[in-house]
């Protein structure tokens, strides 16, 4: 069961049906660059670490929100990183709130979460004596799932940067802008 749930951990992430947790992934390190592979590690571990609770919380009936909302607070979030992106200088020496960017990484992971209990939920309750390792494999594939997506992006945005010659501040505006969009599309979407 292990392998199940830590393959299902991955597709959720590599499914193209979640681009929005794809978008929130790419909103939330896309700014970073490959030198700064600790900063990002350590955003998706904390963005990881939030949604293992709520997913914990939830299946165990500690806490349950109107998935509608959940979905638009989902959203909110992609939104939310990408004008926080926008703010950052756009050079390459990011403004100091990293902390606050972690904690704020393990709070939208939270609502994170709640949208990935509603879709893995009935499977994770099947065989409820291993409840808490099928939760464990579920989320280290996703982390592992996370990583894959970012150094997909990261190869691509190093193409651009090496190859194309495109400025770094013209492809985090390229990044950041259109998910501003779609991060307001979505929560429109949702309302």
């Amino acid at each position: 069961m292990f392998n199940l749930f830590f393959k299902l951990g991955i597709e959720h992430i590599l499914n193209i049906n979640a681009w929005d947790h794809l978008l929130f992934i790419i909103t939330l390190v896309g700014v970073y660059s490959l030198k700064e592979y600790k900063k990002i590690l350590i955003l998706i571990t904390a963005f990881t670490l939030g949604h293992t609770l709520s997913l914990t919380l939830a299946t165990f009936d500690l806490i349950t929100l109107n998935q509608n909302l959940v979905e638009i607070l989902i959203a909110f979030t992609i939104l939310t990183s990408s004008i926080w992106n926008l703010f950052l200088k756009l050079d390459d020496e990011l403004v100091k709130t990293h902390k606050l960017k972690y904690l704020t990484s393990v709070l939208f992971g939270l609502i994170h979460g709640l949208g990935f209990f509603s879709t893995i939920k009935d499977i994770l309750l099947v065989e409820k004596k291993k409840i808490l390792i099928n939760l464990l494999a579920f989320n280290l594939g996703v982390e592992f799932g996370q990583i894959i997506v970012i150094l997909i992006f990261s190869l691509i945005s190093l193409f651009f940067i090496k190859i194309i010659k495109l400025k770094l501040k013209t492809l985090r505006l390229s990044i950041i802008l259109p998910s501003i969009i779609l991060a307001l599309y979505l929560i429109f979407e949702r309302l």
